[in-house]
């Protein structure tokens, strides 16, 4: 039994080490510079809000739909922290960069942004 605590207090130390690393790349992820299609300014990731949008499935059959979704990041839109214009990410220029960051590094919009805002159209 003693050496199965010593491999628990193991993990304990490795998940503290691997969760203080992750803090550390949220804080350079956020860091990187997204230019505003609107009034061009160059700011950091973690100034801007990150605007999730959803889309409706209708209810059909018996127990089916009637469910909000989230949208992929790819078609969502971001707002800039300085003219407040909506940057749509579908066809922004750092589209490829930002994805690739989401997607290779295993983080989340709100890992990223610092503002997490849902779209729910009428």
């Amino acid at each position: 039994m003693d050496k199965l605590q010593k491999l628990e207090d193991q993990i304990a130390r490795h998940q503290k080490y691997i969760s203080q690393i992750r803090t550390q790349q949220r804080i350079l992820v956020g860091q990187e510079l997204i230019k505003c299609t609107k009034c061009h300014k160059e700011l950091p990731a973690n100034k801007w809000t990150y605007i999730q949008k959803h889309w409706y499935e209708s209810p059909h059959g018996c127990m089916e739909g009637d469910t909000w979704y989230a949208s992929k990041p790819e078609v969502c839109e971001i707002e800039c922290p300085d003219c407040h214009g909506l940057n749509y990410l579908y066809n922004h220029q750092y589209k490829k960069r930002l994805l690739d960051i989401i997607g290779r590094y295993r983080l989340q919009p709100k890992d990223i942004f610092c503002v997490l805002r849902d779209d729910y159209p009428s």
